[in-house]
């Protein structure tokens, strides 16, 4: 299974085997530009066999009441290779560069990884997980549609087991029943037949393609009308009893106009015609009236299916490449691409650019005023003349990726110029909202030049009146209205301030670095990662925010497929290295499933050449070292985890107690350097006001583990609107680092962290388990009382995490341990250390692990965490000095009384 940024250790057969294999795939004779060699074809044509029942009811044998004479046939590829769309990296990425990428790779996956075990534990087979309350709901026909559009997101992030364990379900998917009264085609063409499709293309598991035909066999239905348009919002039950049908006089245009990738592909991969022609009869409609409709070269946002005329001169009529419209024009270039070339998508899409650039895209005002951005605005025809509405929603973010993508494949730059100009336009509108997400709906003000535009606060202050309901007018003006309702800088109105876990702005971004290679855009993309995880995440997984102009507010309990199947794939992508999933060998749909384009059949040979020489340059002969991360060793040992352990044993002692009345944690922080400035970089740190965290290892990645605690504990708080429980952030945290010891693309964390803090007195929630509910964990809560006090976790690179009284790691974690061990601390065996008692007796274990090791000079680090009535009032904080400075003294006097007696026994 391929794996963006993998390395793996093979032996000397292993290289051999894969040059073989490589040679023959490199120089064997072409597939055929139709399907692949290894489907068995029955006159031409893969098809499904004939089912073993024949009283079962099959969308195969539904008569057609309006059957095809003739087939229109399929292009066949011309052999001309199309212009390269990817900018050629050439591995000019620095070493720093690629461990930063491959470290926001790992975070990114862990993220697909959580959100999947969530749907896998609570949504099971349903369409979608409720995130926030733990259900789950049918929203397209209850056919399992998170699994389904996920399948080739699992395949990219290699995540086999899960991959596996989804396509083996797929046997339990049955489209010939629904509990739905009506089927929205267009979404269950884009969301099924279209993850089916690309998870075939990736894996080459034939029951993918199986059921992609199970299930083109019922969308067929959808077409068997007088004119063979089909129906979009699809009366599943009337069909498959045979009634007749006939498709709306009232049709979403982007539904109708976005069925031709995944079917034209299905064509391509079976040899089959039928289903090429049942959208290329639709198409070929489109194409016809494109310059029929009142603003030429668009079509409008409704059109009418049943007397096949997508024009009207007699009424107003809205044309936009947002909601509604989004997906036709996308589909545009990419069939041009799927097709190897193609002058009718080809024209279809200049066409269709040009009055685009004319009438619709146009320079928001900013208040920076040097963002040179643009943003598509919707037309509206009325009374003979053309209106634009400077609306920005976030379904329109996408056309910065189409610009980008067809100006490279039809060699126009012009169009790849104003790709990264809409692109920068999300990505201002991102940075401009106080969560640094942009809202589903908004309304900018408009330039009134588009080669130079000063901010205008007055121009601005009208605009928000202009927009404002007639009734708010009345009561306010329009700096009171901006305050009232948070609105950004050069932002008019928030029709709707949601995020639904929207892929479109992440999807340009991702396109536009793959062409122009800038490396700012991995940058962005981060910062947005980030942001979105923060504010989206739940108990469970994530949720659409119900305003971005307030991080605080409630989540909806909705988590749409698009999370997994687009928006995270594409963010991982952006850290994959460049050639994975290639733009010049895969065109994706709109739901971000990736098809191989017509005649591209595996990575490219320079990707494999790259790959060959990689595999030879990381091979552990030699070495003595296991490289793979993933794999275990034949006894069950997982050499990096313990590596990393070695990592840990080398660094400076750290130890937490816990005392009946807080906690304290100290370090022996190793001075290596005379030149190092005394009580800088300091290694205990706070991770929430309540909790503070101390590690021994790599420092460098202590830091990495504390910012995204710090994280954890934010988000937490913004959820649950309470500071996180110390054992909920080791739960976490915990999973957070296992998940670097599951992927053969990055590598354990290099430290043990010890976490300790002051949870509040708090009735705990649980829901008939104990230690169950959000604020549970381990650590010795219990069900029935209230929950609290001092509480101690020690995080283990391999993920591992428990709790503890007294913890400690690093070079002399064994004389502290034995120190520790020698403590009053537990509850029940009577009197136990005081929070100074335990300061003293920190310094002191300190002191002597730092002895036994008879290493080079230190500083003694001292932090502590009290009751909300204690001397630290609940905080974390650094010991006083004066404390510090007498514990210190208390710690050399008993090392030296040891050392003597140790003396005088010697002499003895």
């Amino acid at each position: 299974m391929p794996s963006c940024g993998r390395s793996t250790t093979i032996g000397v057969t292993g290289i051999i085997l894969f040059t073989l294999l490589l040679h023959v795939n490199l120089f064997r004779s072409p597939h055929s530009q139709l399907g692949p060699a290894s489907l068995q074809y029955t006159d031409g044509i893969y098809r499904l066999p004939a089912k073993d029942d024949p009283d079962k009811f099959d969308w195969a044998r539904r008569p057609q009441l309006h059957p095809v004479q003739q087939y229109l046939p399929l292009p066949v590829h011309s052999g001309a290779e199309l212009p390269k769309v990817q900018y050629s990296f050439n591995g000019k990425e620095t070493s720093a560069r690629a461990a930063e990428r491959r470290q926001r790779l790992a975070e990114v996956k862990f993220a697909m990884k959580r959100s999947w075990d969530a749907y896998r534990r609570h949504a099971w087979l349903a369409d979608e997980l409720l995130p926030v309350s733990g259900g789950n709901k049918t929203a397209f026909g209850g056919w399992a549609a998170t699994l389904v559009d996920s399948l080739d997101t699992l395949w990219i992030m290699d995540l086999k087991e899960e991959f596996k364990e989804a396509v083996d379900s797929i046997v339990q998917i049955d489209f010939t029943a629904t509990t739905q009264k009506s089927i929205n085609v267009f979404e269950t063409t884009i969301r099924y037949l279209g993850g089916f499709l690309s998870a075939y293309d990736l894996s080459d598991d034939r029951r993918l393609l199986d059921k992609s035909l199970e299930l083109a066999d019922m969308l067929y239905a959808a077409f068997d009308t007088p004119n063979r348009i089909p129906i979009l919002r699809w009366d599943f039950h009337a069909a498959r009893k045979g009634e007749e049908q006939a498709a709306s006089d009232h049709v979403v245009l982007a539904e109708m106009g976005s069925l031709c990738l995944e079917l034209t592909r299905l064509s391509q991969i079976t040899r089959d015609p039928k289903w090429y022609d049942a959208v290329a009869r639709v198409m070929d409609v489109f194409r016809d009236q494109q310059y029929q409709s009142s603003i030429p070269g668009m079509w409008p946002l409704i059109v009418n299916g049943r007397d096949m005329e997508f024009f009207s001169k007699h009424s107003s009529q809205v044309f936009s490449i947002a909601a509604l419209g989004d997906s036709i024009y996308e589909y545009l270039p990419k069939m041009y691409a799927l097709l190897g070339g193609s002058e009718q998508y080809a024209s279809m899409f200049n066409g269709a650019m040009n009055t685009l650039m004319h009438h619709s895209l146009f320079r928001p005002m900013t208040r920076q005023g040097d963002v040179d951005a643009l943003v598509p605005g919707a037309l509206r025809f009325l009374e003979e003349k053309i209106t634009v509405q400077a609306e920005l929603q976030h379904l329109s973010c996408f056309s910065g990726g189409m610009f980008a993508l067809g100006g490279k494949l039809l060699q126009n730059e012009s169009y790849v110029n104003i790709g990264r100009k809409l692109t920068d336009g999300c990505i201002w509108a991102y940075d401009n909202f106080p969560t640094k997400i942009m809202p589903e709906v908004s309304n900018v003000v408009r330039c009134k030049d588009d080669s130079s535009c000063p901010w205008d606060e007055d121009e601005w202050n009208r605009a928000v009146y202009d927009l404002a309901p007639f009734e708010i007018k009345e009561q306010t003006n329009s700096s009171e209205l901006i305050k009232k309702t948070r609105l950004p800088p050069g932002i008019a109105s928030i029709p709707d301030p949601g995020y639904r876990l929207r892929p479109e702005a992440i999807e340009s971004i991702f396109i536009n670095y793959r062409i122009t290679g800038d490396e700012s855009l991995q940058d962005t993309a981060w910062s947005m990662f980030k942001t979105v995880y923060a504010h989206t995440r739940t108990e469970f997984a994530h949720a659409a925010m119900k305003d971005v102009t307030n991080g605080t507010a409630p989540k909806e309990d909705s988590m749409e497929s698009f999370w997994t199947a687009e928006t995270l794939k594409y963010y991982y992508l952006v850290f994959c290295e460049p050639e994975y999933i290639s733009l010049d060998e895969f065109v994706f749909n709109t739901e971000a499933h990736p098809f191989r384009r017509m005649g591209q059949h595996g990575l490219d040979t320079a990707l494999r050449a790259r790959r060959l020489s990689q595999l030879a340059a990381m091979t552990s002969i030699g070495t003595g070292y296991d490289l793979s991360n993933s794999v275990f060793s034949p006894d069950g040992r997982n050499f990096q985890v313990e590596y990393a352990v070695k990592a840990v044993e080398n660094g400076g002692t750290a130890i937490g107690i816990r005392c009946k009345d807080g906690v304290v944690l100290a370090l022996e922080k190793l001075v290596s350097s005379k030149l190092l400035k005394k009580d800088a970089n300091k290694r205990i740190a706070t991770i929430d006001r309540h909790m503070g965290v101390v590690h021994s290892g790599l420092l460098p990645d202590g830091r990495h583990f504390i910012s995204r605690a710090r994280d954890e504990a934010s988000s937490w708080r913004g959820t649950y609107k309470a500071p996180i429980p110390v054992a909920s952030l080791a739960n976490r945290m915990g999973a957070f680092v296992q998940a670097y010891t599951l992927y053969s693309s990055v590598r354990p964390f290099g430290i043990t962290a010890i976490v300790g803090g002051w949870d509040a007195e708090t009735e705990i929630d649980v829901d008939g388990v104990v230690g169950s509910g959000p604020k549970a964990g381990s650590g010795g809560k219990t069900a029935g009382v209230k929950e609290g006090g001092p509480y101690l976790y020690m995080i283990e690179p391999s993920g591992l995490y428990w709790g503890y009284y007294a913890a400690a790691t690093g070079k002399g974690r064994q004389a502290a341990k034995s120190e520790l061990e020698k403590l009053k601390l537990d509850p029940k065996e009577g009197d136990c250390l005081t929070l100074e008692e335990g300061v003293k007796e920190a310094a002191r274990i300190i002191y002597v692990a730092h002895e036994d090791s008879k290493d080079k000079d230190f500083e003694l680090e001292l932090t502590w965490i009290s009751a909300v009535n204690g001397p630290t009032k609940g905080r974390h904080e650094e010991v006083p000095k004066a404390m510090k400075e007498e514990a210190e003294r208390l710690a050399k006097i008993a090392l030296e009384g040891e050392d003597e007696e140790e003396e005088t026994k010697m002499e003895e």
